[in-house]
């Protein structure tokens, strides 16, 4: 017959003649709990890593807190936390007891304070640096304090932290790039200063750091176009667009100074390479539009009237409200007698500049051929309006004026006329037929 074993009771093994026997307490109840206390730890960092880059920093926030007591010496653990931190931007949906770091934050320069900064950027700033009392050579962390450094304009002690991080991984382009752009960002600091030679010397420093970190080579350009060295100006900014194609600003820039030097068929092609790498970029839109403007109006007095206003429609594609373009096309129109299409075009052009002081008078023009004179009036008083000394439309009133038999009101208008262009041919002659139909008038009433 068989020994009856007895049922066990919890917390007793059961021995080898059936009797209960206690194990010694704080013993593990079985082999493997360590390991599984580790693969629990790599199960909430992937999880919570997994949250965190899905936009949920919340809930990995609330995951690692609910671990982090079991591993608080774990660098990896703080590290993440310290990252939902950032990402959570406006401060965790849990309190998390942060006076204990106040002593980290207070060793640094990091002022959150006086930067505004928001209560999870100080935790999460108070975390990196409890990772960096652990271990100080957590390359990840230091990178992380040199960015909330940089991004508070703290530039020195930015570098320092990416200094000390490169110094762990020597070969990380990515912490090279970051030394590369704070490099850049202190030469621009010292040029705004007019400390050009130390701008020169960060600017090379950044591309020793990171040779490929184009905005190094195109604030060089920079520079150099400052001080009038444009030669040297478009050699970086080849470089930079060597380094990285679609670089916007570097093409514009180019374009800038072509356009300068009168070579707009150049400038043109700098600003249309610019747009295509950006296609909203409202400042190169600005300058495309002034260039074929400008080259419009250049192969219209060539002759290639057609060609001209082309240039001109292309112009406005790309700036609607360009007025000389709205203007120069309305002068093309004029000249082609297609006289509708021109008063459109002034009147669109003195609608976006009313100070255009030209296409008010052209209107003019074109009223008084159309015999309406009250308006044509109108059209010069408005360009005297904005440009007193206008010639052409003081020239036009005096004429209105002289057939009008306006005598003294038109000899005043052609002598200011004179005045203001000496050289004014057509208003000497139109004072000459003034004083050959009603005589000699040698003065001008005050009045």
């Amino acid at each position: 017959m068989h020994p009856f074993v007895h049922a066990r009771k919890p917390g007793t093994d059961t021995g080898g003649d059936g009797n209960p026997t206690r194990r010694p307490e704080g013993l593990c109840p079985r082999d493997g709990a360590a390991s599984n206390s580790t693969e629990d730890l790599q199960s909430c960092l992937r999880l919570a890593r997994s949250l965190n880059a899905g936009k949920r920093p919340l809930e990995a926030l609330q995951l690692i807190e609910k671990n982090i007591h079991r591993s608080p010496g774990d660098v990896e653990l703080l590290h993440l936390r310290g990252l939902c931190l950032e990402a959570s931007n406006n401060g965790p949906a849990v309190r998390l007891p942060v006076g204990h770091y106040q002593p980290l934050i207070a060793r640094t320069k990091f002022s959150p304070m006086a930067s505004c900064v928001c209560i999870a950027c100080m935790q999460a700033f108070a975390t990196y640096m409890s990772v960096l009392n652990i271990n100080p050579k957590h390359a990840p962390s230091l990178c992380c304090v040199g960015a909330m450094y940089k991004a508070r304009g703290m530039l020195q002690e930015a570098m320092s932290a990416y200094a000390k991080a490169l110094e762990v991984q020597p070969g990380s382009a990515a912490i090279q790039h970051a030394l590369a752009a704070l490099l850049t960002d202190l030469g621009t600091q010292a040029k705004g200063k007019g400390a050009s030679g130390e701008a020169l010397d960060y600017y090379q420093r950044a591309i020793e750091m990171a040779p490929t970190y184009a905005p190094a080579f195109y604030n060089l350009g920079v520079l150099h176009s400052e001080c009038k060295q444009f030669d040297v100006a478009l050699d970086w900014y080849q470089k930079a667009i060597s380094v990285q194609p679609n670089y916007a600003e570097a093409h514009c820039n180019m374009g800038v100074i072509y356009k300068d030097r009168g070579d707009l068929e150049a400038a043109i092609a700098c600003y249309e390479s610019a747009l295509e790498a950006s296609p909203n970029f409202a400042i190169v839109k600005g300058n495309l539009a002034i260039a074929l403007t400008d080259l419009g109006t250049r192969v219209k007095l060539a002759g290639r009237l057609a060609e001209g206003c082309a240039l001109y429609e292309r112009a406005l594609a790309h700036n609607p409200k360009y007025a000389d373009a709205l203007y120069n096309l309305g002068v093309a129109y004029g000249e082609s007698g297609e006289l509708d299409k021109a008063v459109f075009m002034y009147e669109t052009a003195v609608q976006y500049n009313p100070a255009c002081a030209e296409a008010h008078n052209n209107l003019g023009v074109i009223y008084k051929r159309r015999e309406n004179l009250e308006k044509a009036m109108e059209c010069y008083a408005a360009a005297l309006t904005v440009k007193p000394d206008f010639p052409q439309s003081l020239n036009n009133m005096g004429v209105i004026y002289t057939a009008q038999g306006r005598a003294q009101e038109a000899l005043t208008l052609l002598t200011a006329a004179i005045t203001a262009c000496p050289t004014y041919a057509e208003a000497h002659n139109n004072l000459g037929v003034l004083q050959r139909d009603v005589g000699a008038i040698t003065e001008v009433s005050p009045d």
